[in-house]
């Protein structure tokens, strides 16, 4: 019921990436990527991407701090 939403709420990690700093195609990929750890919802604000966590399989604050440290493991890929 509506508890359950709350906790939602309550879990939900908002990640922002500045675009100056970020590539916005290893955003993508790693939300591609998470897609069966978490579930993220991206928008593009100004020169930023603010990713929504909504769920986790995981610790949320874990899979927040891996999905952010995975995006610059790609980078360094590029």
């Amino acid at each position: 019921g509506s508890e359950a939403l709350i906790v939602g709420k309550m879990e939900m990690k908002i990640i922002e990436f500045d675009l100056n700093l970020y590539d916005q195609k290893c955003i993508k990929k790693a939300i591609d990527d998470f897609y069966d750890i978490a579930e993220i919802i991206s928008e593009k604000c100004d020169n930023k991407i603010i990713c929504r966590m909504l769920a986790s399989k995981a610790d949320i604050n874990l899979t927040a701090c891996e999905f952010s440290n995975y995006i610059i493991d790609l980078m360094n890929v590029i």
